[in-house]
This record gives structure tokens, sequence and C-alpha cells, in this order.
């Protein structure tokens, strides 16, 4: 994902099956260069790369790659 300093996106991160109790916990490996809320909400606030780590609390996880580029 790319975004520009002070975007936003809604990361949808899911678990199957529907009614798994897992829970969904979300990091960032750099919160100053983008932070992630606990619903997935990313806010990209300076220059830089990042991963953004979906993480369950029963071991699975997905990372995403962010890329955030100066405001045009």
């Amino acid at each position: 994902i790319t975004l520009a300093v002070g975007e936003g996106y809604n990361l949808n991160a899911f678990v199957k099956p529907a009614n798994t109790t897992d829970i969904i916990m979300y990091s960032s490996s750099n919160e100053n260069i983008a932070s992630i809320s606990n619903k997935g909400k990313i806010i990209a606030h300076r220059e830089g790369t990042v991963n953004i780590t979906a993480r369950t609390n029963s071991g699975h996880k997905a990372i995403c790659r962010v890329i955030v580029i100066p405001n045009q």
C-alpha cells in the first residue's frame, strides 16, 4: 500500500471460519512513520516504509508493507 503523509487507510483482516474466537491484533514496525488502530485504521505520519502486522491470538499473522510518500 502506498499512502501520502496524512492519508488514512482501512486494513481489512479477517480469520476463518467466521465463528472462530481468534482476535486480530495490529502493530506497526515504526509508529512514527505509520500507526494502526486496534480496528485496522492506518494513518501515515511521515515519509518512509513500515510493516503493519495483523496477528491472531492463535499465532497466525499477515504482514502488509506500507510506503509513505511526501504529501503532493
